[in-house]
């Protein structure tokens, strides 16, 4: 499981999310909000 530093961060922000699944919904909603901002 390899994490950058902007995952990192976005999981470390999320402390008390336990569930794995969110996790990943969590870093998939930041991927895409960041491709937004690129694109815009």
């Amino acid at each position: 499981m390899n994490l950058n530093p902007a995952q990192v961060s976005f999981i470390s922000f999320e402390p008390k999310t336990k569930n794995y699944e969110t996790i990943m919904i969590l870093q998939i909603a930041q991927r895409l909000m960041i491709k937004i901002m690129i694109a815009s």
